[in-house]
């Protein structure tokens, strides 16, 4: 320590608190700009289709106040009460909708947001876990993250797969807690 003082190098613990605020800001900055890039786009690619409309309609059919209903789905009438898979999803698009009203950009919004929180929560559980040891790895698996081929198509396409892959995350990240 004594030598890197005498050259005006810092200390080594002001390095890794250095290295550890850059590579937050670059986690942030790669954040903000999917999240940018997301919703200048989120109307404009991919049509909506079969899943997502499925998906999203008997949210916002309760948002519009029309009931927990759905005409979208196969095995229901648009006059019974939905009762398919993943209620969770459409309860909280639902929520979603009547914050920020009823549009494939608000449902989509919804979807780039869990994208994003689950990149972090797994940046951070490889942090907390030393799953990933350097600040380049950790970056580099946030980009695989946010770019992925697979998972932007099932984020993007109005899933339910967003929520599963979060609380896939906070579990792995609660596995750091002691």
């Amino acid at each position: 320590m004594r030598c890197f003082s005498s050259i005006g190098l810092p200390p080594l613990s002001s390095v890794r608190t250095l290295a550890a605020r850059t590579e937050l800001g670059t986690v942030a900055a790669l954040i903000a700009a999917f999240l940018g890039l997301s919703l200048a786009v989120a109307t404009r690619w991919c049509v909506p289709w079969e899943d997502e409309i499925m998906y999203t309609d008997p949210a916002a059919n309760l948002a519009l106040g029309q009931g927990f209903r759905s005409a979208a789905w196969y095995t229901q009438q648009r006059t019974e009460i939905w009762a398919s898979n993943t209620p969770l999803h459409e309860w909280l698009l639902a929520g979603w909708f009547s914050v920020f009203g009823v549009s494939l950009q608000a449902a989509r919004t919804f979807y780039f947001l869990f994208q994003a929180a689950g990149a972090v929560t797994l940046w951070w559980a490889s942090l907390r876990l030393s799953l990933l040891r350097t600040p380049l790895a950790r970056v580099a698996l946030v980009v695989l993250l946010l770019t992925g081929s697979g998972l932007s198509e099932c984020l993007h396409n109005g899933r339910p797969e967003g929520i599963k892959y979060l609380l896939a995350c906070l579990t792995l990240l609660a596995f750091s807690v002691r």
